[in-house]
């Protein structure tokens, strides 16, 4: 699992030290432009957000879920993050579960 922050507030480049200092601690922590971000998210630039956004991602690079700062999910987002990452981490990569089966084969056959 790899946590990363973004800051694309206007001014960001020159504020998220200090922001970075105050409250950000264990992971990374960088800026990004809005209109990258906004891509990413694939959020219209015209449709209003609120921050926190957060976007969880799978190990394939897929955004699995995305909440913006009015979703009830962040209500308590502790709670409701830790969840959604445990049910990630439970998952078995496809090609983890296919190269295992490969490799188990490949040993049968040897026998």
């Amino acid at each position: 699992m790899q946590i990363l922050g973004t800051s694309f507030n206007d001014g960001a480049a020159g504020l998220v030290g200090a922001f970075n200092a105050q409250y950000v601690k264990g992971f990374p922590s960088g800026t990004a432009e809005r209109g990258a971000v906004l891509e990413f998210l694939e959020h219209s630039v015209m449709a209003p957000f609120y921050v926190p956004i957060i976007a969880i991602v799978d190990r394939k690079g897929m955004v699995r879920e995305q909440h913006i700062g009015d979703d009830d999910f962040l209500r308590d987002p502790e709670k409701n993050i830790r969840e959604r990452l445990d049910a990630l981490a439970k998952e078995q990569p496809m090609h983890t579960a296919a190269a295992r089966s490969t490799i188990h084969r490949a040993a049968a056959k040897k026998k």
